[in-house]
């Protein structure tokens, strides 16, 4: 079989990024009144691994990359992430040739959840008819970490006198109902047992069969 390797590595310094102050009004189309220049660094590495022979392919990506902002106006000067930071992330791909015929792949996905930022405390206005939520550090919470497992079968045409070629697909995303949250939902009447305030997370379908089929001519 063949197999192979790649690894390479980065370093960014990006210079007068733009980002805006809290609590900005939404309703000002000055809007270039809220932003502050900062600085960002970002660095990282990728490592792909792969092996194949005529009935099987393997590969597999890692990466690790880190995002810092540092703006002395924003975030009490002190450096934060950004909502973009997702330090590890980690695909793994398999395809088996059964027959000249019958494939079948199956995917691994993995990676860090998302950051955001939890607001640290609520404040009660109108007697506690109106809660507004106030913020701390930014992005001071992440997501939970995301992953599932996705496989497909694929069964080749036969050779047609038709002119014409017809192929099946059918499979299964996210084949152990992995509920992973994707959004944030802003409940402001959700306040835990700890006094703490909570987000409620939203997440797309957990266990998703596919079936199809395609031809050409």
């Amino acid at each position: 079989g063949n197999f192979g390797i790649n690894i390479e590595g980065y370093y960014k310094d990006i210079k007068n990024q733009l980002d805006y102050v809290p609590y900005p009004d939404i309703r000002d189309t000055n809007y270039e009144r809220y932003l502050r220049r900062g600085n960002v660094t970002s660095y990282g590495m990728e490592l792909g691994l792969g092996y194949k022979t005529e009935k099987i392919h393997l590969k597999a990506d890692y990466s690790y990359s880190k995002t810092t902002v540092k703006n002395k106006y924003l975030n009490n000067g002190e450096k934060y992430i950004t909502r973009y930071d997702i330090p590890h992330q980690l695909n793994l791909l398999g395809t088996f040739n059964f027959t000249k015929r019958l494939d079948f792949t199956t995917t691994w996905v993995y990676k860090t959840g998302r950051p955001y930022t939890l607001p640290v405390a609520v404040q009660l206005l109108n007697g506690g008819k109106s809660l507004i939520p106030l913020y701390g550090k930014r992005y001071n919470a992440r997501l939970e970490d995301y992953h599932r497992l996705d496989f497909m079968f694929t069964l080749k045409p036969k050779i047609s006198k038709k002119g014409w070629k017809g192929t099946w697909n059918a499979g299964i995303t996210n084949a152990y109902a992995q509920l992973n949250p994707i959004t944030i939902r802003d409940n402001l009447q959700n306040i835990g047992e700890d006094n703490k305030f909570k987000l409620e997370g939203g997440n797309v379908f957990r266990l998703f069969p596919i079936l199809s089929y395609s031809f050409q001519f």
